[in-house]
C-alpha cells in the first residue's frame, strides 16, 4: 500500500501515468495526507486544453486498514491559465483494501464536468480509455523496486 500512496504523492510525476496529463504540480503540502495540486490534460486540436486544481485528503481505517484518497477540485487556489479551460467540478476517489495475500484491491471513481461543449466521440474515450490506461500505467510503475520497497510511516501495512 505504501508503493501506490507513494506515487499518488509525487505530484510532479502525474505525467508518467496519468491518461492525458501533460503537467502536474504541488500547490501546497498541508500533511503526509493533505495536498493541494495542479494538472493540466492535453485535449485534441481544435478544443481547448483543461486543467483542474485538486485537494486530496487520505485516511486509513486503523483496523481493516483500508485507504481512501479522496480529492475534490478546489479551482480558486490559483490563477486560470489563459487559453486553458479551467475545470471547476470534479471528484475523485481511490479505495484500496489490503488482504493477507499481500494482494491489495483498488476501487476508482471518478467524477467530472469538464466545461466547454466537447463531442460525444471525445467524452466516449475519457470514460472508456482513460481509466485503463491509468491503471494500466500504474501498474507497471509499480513494478519498478523503488516503490515495492516504499514504507510510509503514516501508513499502516
Amino acid at each position: 500500500m505504501s508503493g501506490i500512496l507513494h506515487l499518488f504523492a509525487e505530484v510532479e510525476q502525474y505525467p508518467d501515468w496519468g491518461y492525458k496529463v501533460v503537467e502536474s504540480r504541488l500547490i501546497q503540502k498541508k500533511s503526509d495526507t493533505d495536498l493541494i495540486y495542479y494538472t493540466r490534460f492535453d485535449f485534441p486540436w481544435p478544443l481547448s486544453d483543461r486543467d483542474i486544481v485538486m485537494h486530496s485528503t487520505l485516511i486509513q481505517d486503523p483496523v481493516t486498514k483500508k485507504v481512501v484518497s479522496k480529492s475534490v477540485a478546489e479551482p480558486w487556489h490559483i490563477a486560470e491559465v489563459a487559453d486553458v479551460v479551467r475545470i471547476k467540478e470534479a471528484r475523485t476517489q481511490w479505495s484500496l483494501y489490503p488482504n493477507e495475500t499481500g494482494w491489495l484491491y483498488l476501487e476508482y471513481y471518478i467524477y467530472s464536468n469538464p466545461g466547454g461543449m466537447l463531442p460525444s466521440w471525445l467524452v466516449n474515450m475519457a470514460i472508456d480509455v482513460g481509466p485503463l490506461e491509468t491503471i494500466k500505467a500504474i501498474r507497471g510503475k509499480l513494478a519498478d523496486p523503488t516503490y515495492q520497497a516504499v514504507k510510509l510511516a503514516h501508513i499502516l501495512e
